[in-house]
């Protein structure tokens, strides 16, 4: 049976910079006392401020700024500006991996060139607004920063970590970014520091375990993140943060195969580790959706409601928004309708009860065969969501949504 596929966008984030904070340290240092650096010491700090935000777009033209002013104060192939360079393309690269944020980053500059903005700021203009051009552009500016690095300290140095992963980031060739990933982590165990090999191995790991590399190379590419975990149980505090991103990247590893039994202490001691702080981490927000997800795929439906309870009571319900579900089945596909290459689609109104479970589907309008609505029923009702909370109580809530059946190719 063919199985309707429902669009999905992923987001990954990369813990990339290893020793990029030395670099940091140094440029403060250099341009705080002379004020020939005053132009360059406000950008700088302007950007400084910016990773303090979530607003990658302003980052990145914040990083824009004081990469074009250093050039005014430090020599090209000094280690200073080499840092400049870096957090320029870790900008960069942060925006074309959001979705929809290289885009904004284009119409920003441009607004910013349209309306008049002083010559300082026309320097946020940016080279080139594809998401593609972006990517290229932070893969030279990562090059050159690494060749510096080599100049200036040495082939195998520590400071050339950071630059080799975000080339294999940023890289459009899988040889490379293979390539690049095993220099950097060859580069950390010449070091001998553990913990250094083993954020080395965690950001490897991240960036090569979606790429077509893995698909021949599993074992070893997911012993890179296994390897992180063991390194940073032994050598870290055991609530530090290394820790508790290991745990997590593991735990979807280990979710990834089916493996549940691994998973499941791993998701659980990720929320035991945040639940000490006075907020919700998007990292504990994610265990809780991975562990409904997981008992869901283990036919322990009653031990997901906890989860999507613990999420409904962290994020605000909007009436006015379709929610997301937590776990989702696909429905399938009508054996006759495929047949007879017929598409169609079905609108359902349903309740989201108290405990995330979906309730009384109702089919609003259906297109292209009744089938279509019976199958799209026998799935919703597998799904589960966030409950909405008023008062600190989980309530029932009534929602809606479309599905759409298309044949692959149609």
């Amino acid at each position: 049976m063919k199985k309707f596929a429902a669009k999905t966008h992923a987001k990954t984030s990369l813990a990339m910079p290893v020793k990029a904070a030395l670099m940091a340290l140094a440029i403060g240092a250099s341009y705080s006392a002379s004020a020939a650096y005053t132009s360059f010491a406000d950008a700088y700090s302007a950007y400084q401020q910016s990773l303090a935000g979530i607003d990658k777009v302003d980052i990145a033209v914040k990083a824009r700024q004081a990469f074009e002013l250093g050039k005014q104060e430090y020599a090209a192939d000094s280690a200073n500006y080499a840092a400049l360079m870096m957090n320029y393309a870790n900008a960069i690269a942060a925006t074309t991996m959001s979705g929809g944020q290289s885009g904004k980053l284009c119409i920003e500059s441009s607004q910013r060139v349209a309306e008049g903005a002083q010559p300082s700021e026309k320097l946020s203009t940016f080279d080139a607004c594809s998401s593609e051009h972006l990517r290229q552009q932070a893969f030279e500016l990562y090059h050159q920063a690494l060749q510096i690095y080599q100049q200036q300290y040495g082939d195998k140095a520590l400071e050339t970590i950071d630059p080799l992963l975000g080339m294999a980031q940023t890289t459009e060739l899988e040889q490379e970014k293979k390539y690049f990933s095993f220099d950097a982590i060859n580069v950390a165990e010449k070091h001998g520091d553990a913990l250094t090999l083993a954020a080395t191995q965690l950001a490897a790991y991240k960036l090569l375990h979606r790429a077509k590399y893995y698909l021949h190379n599993t074992n070893k590419v997911d012993n890179l993140a296994l390897d992180a975990l063991k390194t940073y149980r032994n050598n870290a505090p055991a609530n530090s943060f290394e820790v508790v991103d290991a745990e997590l990247t593991v735990a979807k590893l280990h979710l990834e195969k089916k493996q549940y039994d691994d998973a499941e202490p791993l998701f659980q001691d990720v929320i035991k580790q945040l639940d000490v702080l006075p907020y919700s981490h998007p990292y504990a927000l994610t265990a809780h959706a991975l562990l409904v997800k997981l008992y869901q795929e283990a036919d322990a439906s009653e031990k997901a409601t906890l989860h999507c309870k613990a999420i409904g009571q962290a994020t605000p319900w909007d009436d006015n928004q379709q929610p997301a579900p937590l776990y989702s089945q696909a429905p399938l596909y009508p054996i006759l309708y495929a047949r007879q290459h017929k598409a169609g689609s079905v609108e359902l109104a349903f309740t989201i009860d108290e405990n995330g479970t979906v309730q009384n589907p109702q089919v609003v309008n259906v297109t292209g065969g009744e089938r279509f609505a019976d199958e799209a029923i026998t799935a919703l009702k597998q799904w589960r969501y966030a409950p909405k909370f008023e008062n600190g109580k989980a309530v029932a809530a009534q929602s809606s949504l479309k599905l759409d059946f298309k044949l692959d190719g149609r």
